[in-house]
């Protein structure tokens, strides 16, 4: 008998065993889960007759807009509707990404188009853990088929962990997201340089004639670039012509994202350009 008792007792481990192993080698388990994060930028633009004007976006994952994806993400918009920094969990793995004018549900609704111009699924694997930014930009014709490349599949990785520590606090750190098609006259975008100058005094002279900390892409992003504490000057320059300065002060352990879209059309200038800061995270001295 207690030959019996014992061997149902190891029996009953292995089975425990077993299904414990099962649960973290199933993926719908909530064991196996390990969340990576996305944010959505809307930069999109229709031309019009002159002018070309901002519009709302569905952007699906997965053939969703439900959470991580979204309904109706407006002109101009952010998801932080959800979460200050607009990142929304998303389990890591393969996932699919659909972009479209918001409530477009016809083939010709798709951003995403191919070398032929047909609608495009993309696929992209997450690794959890890991944080990134769609951008979705670029100018849609008045009417018809949008061609290939009018629109990227972009999904850049962002780096929202502190900086440099210096006499026990961390310093500052910021990355710009270029999702602004009027950064060239033409509306097919053109990069951004990143200029920082200490202190609340406007850098005399030229902007251009000083050492840029480096460009963010169009369609994309910049790098991170660690900054002092304190008060600085902060200058995005497109075509050679300044589409943002401001004094902009930057806190220890903060670390920020700039976003720059187009508002409207024409060569770049600060009038058709809107700049929205987003402190992504902030952490402890």
């Amino acid at each position: 008998m207690t030959l019996h008792r014992t061997s149902l007792a190891a029996h009953a481990f292995v089975i425990g065993l077993v299904s414990v192993m099962s649960a973290c080698s199933d993926p719908t388990s909530s064991l196996a889960v390990d969340y990576a994060h996305i944010r959505i930028v809307n930069g999109l633009m229709r031309a019009g007759t002159g002018t070309a004007t901002p519009v709302a976006i569905d952007y699906l994952i997965d053939s969703s807009t439900a959470l991580p994806g979204i309904a109706n993400l407006g002109a101009l918009g952010i998801s932080t509707a959800d979460s200050a920094n607009g990142f929304r969990d998303i389990s890591g793995g393969v996932h699919t990404f659909l972009a479209r004018v918001a409530g477009d549900t016809s083939a010709l609704g798709n951003v995403y188009t191919t070398s032929t111009n047909l609608p495009y699924l993309p696929h992209q694997r997450l690794v959890g853990s890991l944080y990134y930014t769609a951008v979705v930009t670029g100018v849609l014709p008045a009417t018809g088929t949008i061609a290939n490349n009018t629109v990227r599949f972009q999904l850049g990785v962002d780096d929202p962990f502190p900086g440099y520590s210096l006499n026990g606090a961390f310093q500052a750190r910021f990355n710009v997201v270029n999702a602004a098609p009027y950064t060239n006259a033409a509306g097919t975008g053109a990069n951004i340089s990143v200029y920082v100058y200490g202190g609340t005094t406007l850098p005399p002279g030229a902007i251009t004639t000083y050492l840029s900390k480096g460009t963010a892409s169009y369609a994309s992003q910049s790098a991170y670039f660690d900054v002092t504490t304190g008060a600085s000057v902060v200058t995005l320059v497109a075509g050679g012509n300044i589409i943002y300065q401001q004094v902009f002060t930057f806190n220890p352990g903060e670390v920020w994202t700039f976003v720059v879209q187009s508002t409207g059309s024409g060569a770049p200038s600060a009038t058709n350009h809107r700049v929205t800061p987003i402190l992504d995270q902030s952490y402890a001295p």
